[in-house]
Order: structure tokens, then C-alpha cells, then sequence
């Protein structure tokens, strides 16, 4: 007998499918669904497996009397309203685990980049200059990591990094465990005073909207790269475009933008943010840090063993 129905609103690997199968559920795969298909077939749904595109809020939640569970593929729970949803007893599950390593990868080679001035220089001799003292790189073990959240990522980042003989300190108002060996636990102004590289690694939280702000970069080190692979709603835009321009940041990563996917496409005409994704001391990337094919097949199987165990 199906113990019901379950949506899956993006690519998944096919573990997932056929795990859920076997668990006994009725499984749609409607990768491309749009939001206002979920919402007629939200009412028959037991579970529902989405992405970012998929956002679930209470008044579409408030219809939903046979769901048991919301599964995300990765981590960013602002897309789902968590605190309604457990009223009406449904378990919210994510897995921020199937892609921290990416995510931590990812931030890894853009520091690296950084650090030897890859993009910088690769920049300059394509407008047809030469000057190799200008790019002269630094080595790990005299460069300092700050990591801003220690979280699955943050973690993983932190073990990356200080393998190679990176210095790392790492701040998270949350969490007090750095027994790991890692990271050196440090307060925020320690972290941003003495850094040659920040990263942050937050969710996106009424508290973490617009976290890249004036105040922020008056605490920073002048002169150090920022990385952003959390959100781009954690990014004051014209904070951010005033602390590039005066230099006080050398160079900014930003795997996440305040404006993505069709968003993007209509942001493009926008001038602030047309400058900011053109200027020559930043880099971005079309949020794929944690999209990778071995994240796309772990992101599947720590979902299906959460929802075995939730359900």
C-alpha cells in the first residue's frame, strides 16, 4: 500500500526516485514544474522535495493538510516558512552536508586564485600589458583565513585550508565547538582586522540580510579578498561597490548574487548592478559552488536516509 504522494520539484539523481519507491511512496518527478503547478497539486502531496526555485510560504503551506515532509536539496531553509510548517506537523529537512564539500572547494580555488593572481592577471595581458612584478603571489603559510560561520562548510573550508598550511580562524555566534584542530575560535573583530582573506558561510536570516555593509568593511583588513558563497541578499550593493572602489577590499569572490537566474537576465540593464558584476577586481559564478556531479548524487542519498529516518 503507497504511504502517498511525493513531489520532486528539481534534478535529482535517480537514487533518490527509486529510494523512495522502496520506501513505499508514490513518486512525480517534475523537474521543471513551476510554482503555480505546485500549488494546484500541493493538497494531494504526503512529501515534497524542492530547490531554491520552489518557495514555500504559509499561505501555500496552510492547504497542504496531507504533507509530512519538505525535503531541500542542499541547505538555505528561508525558502520554506519552517515555523509554520512544524505547526502543522510537517518535518523540514535539508542537507547541507551533500554539498559542503563543493561549496568548500570551490572557495578554496578562488583563494588560491587570489592569492597568485590568476584573474587579475589574466585580465591585464589580455588588454595587451605585460608586468610580471605586479603579480607577484603570496605562499600558504603566510596568508590568514577568516571563516565567518562554522558550519558544514565552514568546516569543511577550514580543513581544506589549513592542510595546505593556511592559518585559519573562524567565528560563529552560535557555535562554540572548534575542538576539531581546524580553525582557532576568534572574535569577529580579531577575524576582520587580521585576515588576508574572509569567507562568509551563514544562512539567510532576517539577521544576515545585508550582512556585507559599511559597518562591516570599516572592521575589515584594507587590502583583503572577501568571498561570498551563502546568499547574495547578505551583500549591501552599494556598501559593497564603495569598499571596491576605495580599495579597502583587494578583490571579492561571489559565487551568489542579489539577482539570479531571470533575475539575473533583468538585472543586467540595471547600472549599479551592471558595474558590480563588471568591475575588475571581482569574480562571480553562476551559484554552482555546490553543483557539482559528486554533489548532485550525495545531495540525493543524504536526503533519502533523512527521510527514512524522519518518516
Amino acid at each position: 500500500m503507497s504511504k502517498g504522494k511525493v513531489l520532486i520539484c528539481d534534478r535529482v539523481h535517480e537514487c533518490l526516485i527509486e529510494g523512495l519507491k522502496g520506501l513505499g511512496y508514490e513518486v512525480d518527478y517534475q523537474p521543471e514544474v513551476i510554482l503555480d503547478e505546485v500549488a494546484k497539486q500541493i493538497n494531494d502531496l504526503t512529501g515534497i522535495v524542492i530547490n531554491s526555485r520552489t518557495v514555500l510560504i504559509k499561505e501555500l503551506l496552510d492547504h497542504a493538510d496531507k504533507l509530512r515532509f519538505i525535503a531541500r536539496l542542499g541547505s538555505g531553509m528561508e525558502i520554506v516558512d519552517v515555523p509554520f510548517a512544524t505547526s502543522k506537523g510537517i518535518v523540514c529537512i535539508s542537507a547541507p552536508e551533500g554539498n559542503a564539500r563543493s561549496v568548500a572547494e570551490q572557495a578554496l580555488a578562488a583563494m588560491l586564485s587570489w592569492m597568485n593572481n590568476l584573474v587579475v592577471a589574466d585580465r591585464y595581458l589580455r588588454s595587451g600589458q605585460w608586468e610580471r612584478e605586479r603579480f607577484r603571489g603570496r605562499t600558504c603559510a603566510e596568508t590568514q583565513l577568516g571563516i565567518i560561520g562554522y558550519g558544514h562548510t565552514g568546516r569543511a573550508l577550514a580543513e581544506s585550508a589549513s592542510s595546505l598550511g593556511i592559518r585559519v580562524l573562524a567565528y560563529d555566534k552560535y557555535h562554540n565547538d572548534f575542538s576539531d584542530g581546524f580553525a582557532i575560535s576568534s572574535g569577529l573583530p580579531e577575524l576582520l582586522a587580521t585576515s588576508h582573506v574572509v569567507s562568509l558561510h551563514l544562512p539567510l536570516t532576517e539577521e544576515t540580510i545585508g550582512y556585507l555593509n559599511a559597518d562591516f568593511f570599516a572592521q575589515i583588513k584594507r587590502g583583503t579578498m572577501l568571498m561570498n558563497t551563502s546568499r547574495g541578499a547578505m551583500m549591501h550593493l552599494d556598501d559593497t561597490l564603495k569598499a571596491l572602489d576605495e580599495k579597502h577590499i583587494d578583490f571579492l569572490y561571489c559565487d551568489v548574487l542579489p539577482h539570479e537566474g531571470k533575475s539575473f537576465l533583468e538585472a543586467v540593464n540595471d547600472e549599479r548592478f551592471n558595474r558590480f558584476i563588471k568591475h575588475p577586481r571581482v569574480a562571480v559564478s553562476p551559484h554552482v559552488a555546490g553543483w557539482t556531479r559528486e554533489s548532485f548524487v550525495k545531495l540525493s542519498e543524504v536526503l533519502l536516509s533523512k527521510i527514512h529516518e524522519a518518516t
